[in-house]
């Protein structure tokens, strides 16, 4: 005889994501959830939220193409953590990596500050381009954790950066320096 078989599946039923995996910052009202290599990929419940809202759904670093490989990642207090990582393909021909990118992220207050750096230790200079992709889709944190978020925004050039709105929601991005090129198509 054989045994019963018990549907365990949850159906349609949307499962809340799990967040014991994410590098988590919070400073009320905000709280930002990424990979341990600091991106924020705009999928699950990656993200910065202010006031249970996602004000930024992606952003997104890469080197020449390439995101950094993170090596290394540690809480900076609750409101702050640092990430280490490496760009293989770029700088010395060698096992070891000579190309790093870091970046410091703090929570403070209203704000988020995200400085990246980049450094190389190759022996001749290294050239490339970085590329931040960034992303709003002011979720509420009820439809992110659902898996009903919206789309992401098309962001508009203002004279402080690019802004996203919605629903009287304004989220402006300041980049210092100023980008050389800013693609708002896509959000």
């Amino acid at each position: 005889m054989e045994p019963p078989v018990i549907d365990l599946s949850m159906g349609e039923r949307p499962l809340q994501p799990l967040l014991h995996d994410l590098v988590t910052c919070v400073r009320a009202p905000g709280t930002v959830l990424s990979d341990g290599d600091g991106q924020i990929r705009g999928t699950g419940v990656h993200g910065w939220f202010h006031a249970d809202r996602r004000v930024l759904s992606r952003l997104v670093v890469t080197l020449e193409g390439t995101e950094p490989e993170g090596v290394a990642h540690q809480a900076r207090g609750s409101s702050g953590a640092s990430f280490v990582g490496v760009v293989r393909t770029l700088g010395d021909a060698i096992a070891d990596p000579t190309v790093f990118v870091d970046r410091e992220r703090l929570l403070d207050g209203g704000g988020l500050v995200e400085t990246v750096t980049v450094s190389s230790t190759a022996q001749d200079p290294v050239r490339a381009d970085l590329t931040i992709e960034f992303g709003c889709d002011l979720g509420s944190s009820q439809e992110v954790k659902s898996g009903t978020a919206p789309e992401p925004l098309a962001g508009r050039a203002t004279h402080g950066g690019p802004t996203f709105i919605d629903d009287n929601v304004t989220v402006t991005l300041v980049a210092d320096p100023p980008p050389d090129l800013a693609d708002l198509s896509t959000g």
